[in-house]
């Protein structure tokens, strides 16, 4: 029951599913719809709408930093959130749920990459290299991810770290993790950080490291084999 609550509880989660083309990438999304005070007729087409909004907040964060997308929050949303539907090729609904509140819509979207690309330079928000060593591409595997909750919270830890510029979603097993990061410094300092982390009361335990690759496990027993979970 739990993997079954786990797997369904990710379909909340935007990940990049391929790239079909130069300038051209598909995201599976999940859009909503909800009553609230600002709404109160939820509609299928306000779920697409919202969907259609978050592939293209996924597209931008394969772009630009979290910092950067925070410290520009306004300027996004004005220059880019708004007009969505402008960078979208085509989508595919491939599932709804009416729902007490409003609706649940999963899509498939093609994105024009390349047009994203193109607004966020005329704002300003690309090409500006800060100062400090290259960003490397590395993959990130967390094992043991037994809730959303700890999935959360591992994202959670890859938002704030301020040497991880651009992460994405790239594989998922059961309770294992896989993760396309993009790091400003050193992979040992990433693990380091991990091992002082806990994570709903696991914590990691560095299973393998090398300069493109990165993977722990998580468990109640800490990394010098002590109990972690208290």
């Amino acid at each position: 029951m739990k993997r079954i609550i786990l797997i369904t509880a990710l379909v909340f989660i935007l990940f990049s599913v391929c790239g079909l083309g130069w300038g051209e990438e598909t995201f599976v999304v999940l859009g909503k719809s909800e009553r609230g005070d600002d709404v109160s007729q939820p509609t299928l087409e306000m779920a697409v709408k919202d969907g259609l909004r978050g592939a293209v907040e996924e597209a931008v964060r394969g772009m630009i930093t979290f910092q950067a997308m925070e410290r520009n929050h306004e300027i996004l949303a004005e220059g880019v959130y708004k007009k969505a539907e402008s960078f979208v090729l085509s989508y595919k609904i491939l599932g709804e749920t009416a729902l007490p509140t409003g609706y649940n819509v999963l899509l498939e979207v093609l994105i024009d990459t390349k047009a994203i690309e193109k607004r966020l330079e005329s704002l300003g928000l690309l090409g500006k290299e800060e100062e400090g060593p290259l960003p490397r591409k590395i993959k990130f595997v967390v094992a043991g991810v037994k809730s959303y909750r700890i999935y959360l919270q591992v994202e959670e830890f890859l938002k704030k770290d301020e040497q991880v510029q651009t992460f994405v979603l790239a594989e998922i097993e059961p309770t294992r993790f896989i993760w396309r990061v993009v790091l400003k410094g050193e992979i040992d300092r990433l693990a380091n950080k991990l091992l002082r982390q806990e994570f709903g009361g696991l914590r990691a335990q560095v299973v393998a490291l090398a300069p493109e690759e990165l993977e722990v496990e998580l468990s109640t027993q800490g990394p010098s084999g002590q109990g972690g979970g208290e």
